[in-house]
């Protein structure tokens, strides 16, 4: 036997655990059924085995370490589980020829292995929707396969086998498929492409985005609390085609490197602290609104928000401010230059002066007499 799919189901129970060593096994799809329990440690047995789907079950416990002898796995889905624990190093140690890693949906800790980034064969990798933290890697800017488009694999199948029935009869093609969320949506794709896509979604990640995660296809890290400023090196990603970061802390404008993304088809930035003008330009003009929600210091459009009106109207404020005070010290020094030269070129104008004070103090002083006799 080379495939077992007992996929999409009702079945439950645990999964058994009595795999044998060098069975001729290619693929095993157990997804979306009801089964619970540990992964049994004996499949780690299957040396031959290219993909295992475990996801959409109720699977819990550690991923067994006996995987590892899987040297021929391309595929590993165990998404929208209850898996825990760290994510293990050995996946990026011992799987070098994986090129799906889906492990979103689970209650993995911890922080995202360096490992990772020895997975240099690696298209799609999988980690939302989980409870990771520190900061994502800069190492992951090494998984190479990311770094370019690679047209052999766009038209290569994937899996596909032939499946017969009772005495032999033809019935039905299996081709492996994948679920994954592309440009906002959850899709179902049969792989007979690579999606290259990252999505880090929905975790506890702190940090800024590394510069060096240059990928093609899809960026998402939806809902972390990354912080800093989106960095101008992301107008290098001349590939992507989906970036997502929105409720996150970034801050900053957005890069004018970013006109440079030519194949850029799904942007959203929104509820962040992103400030400035929305550049414009390429394909960022055709992203409405939406893409730019929750940000109060942006401006420009798609926005309703002008950015002229506001600068125009405080700069008129600051103009105003200065000339008023520039007047009014001016007029003050005006008069004081005009009363002193008057006192020190005319004596006629001094005796006056201090006769007016005197009469003024000998009133205020009679004034003050009488008003004293009055209370007593």
């Amino acid at each position: 036997m080379e495939l077992i799919d007992i996929s999409n189901n009702n079945l439950s129970g645990e999964l058994p655990n009595c795999w044998r060593i060098n069975s001729s096994m290619y693929v095993i799809d157990f997804s979306s059924n009801n089964f619970w329990g540990e992964i049994p440690s004996t499949m780690g047995s299957l040396s031959s085995l290219t993909a295992l789907h475990l996801s959409k079950n109720s699977l819990s416990g550690l991923l067994p370490t006996s995987l590892q002898s899987c040297k021929r796995l391309l595929v590993l889905d165990v998404g929208e589980n209850n898996l825990s624990g760290y994510i293990p190093t050995w996946i990026g140690n011992g799987l070098q020829t994986l090129l799906l890693l889906i492990l979103g949906s689970n209650q993995f800790s911890g922080e995202i292995p360096e490992e990772l980034s020895q997975l240099h064969a690696l298209q799609y990798l999988d980690l939302s929707n989980n409870k990771l933290s520190g900061s994502i890697p800069r190492s992951l800017g090494k998984l190479t396969s990311f770094l370019s488009r690679n047209l052999e694999w766009d038209s290569s199948p994937f899996f596909q086998f032939m499946v017969y029935g009772v005495g032999g009869a033809y019935f039905s093609v299996y081709k492996d498929t994948l679920q994954a969320t592309f440009r906002g949506y959850r899709l179902t794709f049969v792989i007979s492409f690579l999606l290259t896509s990252i999505d880090l979604s929905e975790n506890h990640l702190t940090g800024e985005i590394p510069i060096s995660t240059y990928l093609t296809g899809e960026f998402a890290g939806v809902r972390n609390h990354i912080e800093g400023s989106i960095p101008e090196t992301i107008g290098n990603l001349s590939w992507l085609e989906s970036l997502d970061l929105s409720w996150n802390d970034l801050s900053g404008p957005i890069p004018q490197s970013m006109k440079s993304l030519l194949f850029l088809s799904f942007l959203n930035l929104s509820y962040n602290h992103l400030s400035g003008k929305i550049p414009y330009g390429n394909q960022l003009m055709t992203f409405e609104g939406d893409s730019f929600l929750g940000n109060e210091d942006l401006c420009g459009a798609p926005l309703t928000r002008s950015c002229h009106k506001d600068s125009d109207k405080h700069k008129h404020h600051e103009i105003f401010d200065t000339l008023t005070y520039m007047f009014t010290l001016l007029g003050f020094a005006f008069g004081f230059c005009t009363v002193s030269t008057t006192f020190i070129f005319s004596a006629a104008s001094r005796r006056a002066y201090f006769q007016f004070t005197d009469n003024i103090c000998n009133w205020l002083v009679a004034v003050l007499e009488r008003k004293l006799s009055l209370i007593r």
